[in-house]
């Protein structure tokens, strides 16, 4: 039961097909429709369970529309304009995880070592500080998303734009752990955010705008690189150039491939004189040693001297033959060092704090 503007008709198991038929009497069908809207007559709802047929189906027009539950961010410049289109809904949907509230850790706090609910709490927060939230979106959904910090989206009534994401920071995450009376050891020093390894992707994206705040629309953009942010008008060099959409948004993804601190800005150079260059940001490359140095080699002993030869017997007897000398102690071997490695973080797929994400859908063309 429900009061929406289409209707239940049936569902066919054989073709997977679920048909809705416009509600004539729903009760805003007036004010839709005097905005160009509510004109689908009959609505067909198809089950495909895989993004990949999914896609199949669009490209040869079997579907009018895909669901945005696909997930296809980084599908997208896959997509061919002469068969699709890319609908960006701002805030249509979001990845979260709930506590149970009963939870002897995450809820009550009663299986914490301080047995308490502020424990818990605690614990709770430490989790929020440990969820790389931008180095998901940027490389995993491929820049489509913001970090996100209550359950509701900025497209809903209620939604409170001065809550923010708390920032990725371990040692805060450490702090709050020990506050719940847990003894946590300290992980190597981490680089200075915002960082990457090198032969890592990640995603730069905006949109872009003109003087009168409107968006840019088929724009060729370039996207300069240079290690010396003080001369950047000088010293960049191109490595990528892109076109905006009808959005006026850009996408750009970067691969350093060797550490150091690189400055990245866009170039217009369409726009007016000293309007051309905007900065965009800086990314740390780097990696770090975890291991010592190696250990020196011990001193190897000196050798046992050599015993005295036996004394020749009567009648050609031969007398004894002496003893050699004792070997001197073998030197001992100094302590190894560990041998260095190189240390790579990998972020997982986030299990705390909501990220708010754009999620697109694709619609067919029509000639």
């Amino acid at each position: 039961m429900g009061t929406g503007p289409y209707k239940w008709v049936n569902y066919d198991p054989i073709t997977q097909l679920v048909h809705l038929e416009k509600w004539d009497q729903y009760w805003n069908r007036t004010a839709l429709e005097a905005d160009g809207l509510f004109e689908v007559q009959d609505y067909y709802i198809r089950f495909i369970a895989d993004k990949t047929p999914a896609l199949a189906a669009l490209k040869n027009d079997e579907v009018d529309m895909l669901d945005p539950n696909y997930q296809m961010q980084i599908d997208i410049p896959t997509i061919d304009p002469a068969w699709s289109k890319v609908l960006p809904h701002e805030g249509a949907g979001r990845q979260e995880i709930g506590y149970n509230t009963r939870h002897p850790i995450f809820g009550t706090g009663e299986d914490t070592p301080l047995g308490t609910a502020e424990a818990a709490r605690h614990v709770r927060i430490a989790f929020d500080y440990a969820v790389p939230r931008q180095l998901i979106i940027d490389n995993l959904l491929d820049g489509f998303g913001d970090p996100g910090a209550t359950p509701m989206l900025p497209t809903q009534p209620y939604y409170n734009s001065s809550i923010t994401a708390r920032s990725y920071d371990l040692a805060k995450a450490r702090e709050h752990l020990q506050l719940a009376g847990y003894t946590v050891q300290g992980p190597p020093t981490p680089p200075i955010l915002p960082f990457i390894i090198p032969g890592m992707s990640t995603c730069i994206r905006g949109t872009c705008t003109g003087s009168d705040g409107n968006p840019l629309a088929n724009r060729e953009l370039w996207l300069m690189e240079t290690t010396d942010n003080a001369t950047y008008e000088t010293t960049s060099l191109m490595i990528d150039r892109t076109a905006t959409d009808l959005s006026g948004w850009y996408r750009f993804t970067v691969t350093p491939m060797s550490t150091g601190i690189f400055y990245y800005y866009l170039y217009d150079w369409q726009a007016m004189i000293g309007t051309e260059w905007k900065y965009l940001t800086m990314l740390n490359v780097t990696s770090f040693n975890m291991t010592g140095p190696q250990g020196p080699q011990g001193e190897t002993g000196p050798q046992g001297p050599q015993g005295p030869q036996g004394a020749m017997g009567p009648q050609g007897e031969t007398g004894p033959q002496g003893e050699t000398g004792s070997q001197g102690p073998q030197g001992e071997v100094g302590p190894s060092g560990e041998v260095p490695m190189e240390y790579v973080a990998v972020p997982a797929v986030p299990s705390i704090a909501a990220i708010a994400l754009a999620i697109f859908a694709l619609v067919r063309k029509k000639p």
